[in-house]
Formats: structure tokens, C-alpha cells, sequence
């Protein structure tokens, strides 16, 4: 499968199938795949499908783009802090908010940083 069709199928499938985790105003959705089960060949364990900012919570695409570079930076600043097995874990970032105000990066830091660590409890029990 081509790169970019195999995003699309995981995407869907850890929609459907993943585990949801919710911690204002960060929706993640993430799910455990077990080394036969993954398809990728990568060195990381932790994977960032993508991210997502619906139009109807934000208008403007240029706070849209704002919204997903925190989350993307977020992440690269505490991929580490997840401890998975020899497992791979892929995640998907949502935003869900229906404030005016754009959240500011330690807003959506530590909330990431909760959800990692519930990421933790949930891996290792």
C-alpha cells in the first residue's frame, strides 16, 4: 500500500477501534498495536497519525494550522515520556473546544502530558 492510503486506513481504524482518552481541550485517541501486527517499519514506537481541528470549532484555517503545529510540537517534546514494551502505539491529536479564545501551548503541554501518563497506566497494567 502506498504511504499515503495506509495513513488513511489507520486513521479510520483508530477512530473505530482505539482507546479515547479527554482532557480539555484535548481529545486523543490512540491505539496499541503489537509488533506482528504493525506494518510500518520504523525505529520510534510512539506514532502521530495526525492531527485534528474541525471548522466548526475553528473558523479561520490560519488558527486551525496554529492549533495543530502546538499539537505537533507538544508531542515531539513528550513522545519520550511514553514507556510501551516492544509495542507500537499510534495517536491521533482532536481538538475539541468550542471557546472563542485560541489555547495557549502550556494549555495543550500539560494536557498532553495527563494523557501520557494515563497512556502509561493503562501499557503497563
Amino acid at each position: 500500500m502506498k504511504k499515503n492510503k495506509l495513513c488513511k486506513y489507520f486513521f479510520k481504524h483508530i477512530i473505530k477501534y482505539g482507546i479515547f482518552l479527554f482532557e480539555h481541550p484535548v481529545l486523543l485517541t490512540f491505539k496499541i498495536f503489537g509488533k506482528n501486527e504493525f506494518l510500518f517499519i520504523r525505529k520510534r514506537y510512539v506514532l502521530l497519525i495526525g492531527t485534528l481541528v474541525k471548522k466548526q470549532y475553528v473558523k479561520k484555517s490560519v488558527h486551525r494550522n496554529k492549533i495543530k503545529r502546538l499539537f505537533r510540537a507538544s508531542f515531539v517534546e513528550n513522545q519520550n515520556n511514553i514507556i510501551c514494551h516492544d509495542r507500537y502505539i499510534c495517536i491521533i491529536f482532536i481538538y475539541k473546544s468550542f471557546s472563542k479564545i485560541l489555547p495557549k501551548y502550556c494549555d495543550i503541554n500539560l494536557s498532553i502530558k495527563n494523557m501520557f501518563n494515563r497512556i502509561n497506566h493503562i501499557c503497563n497494567n
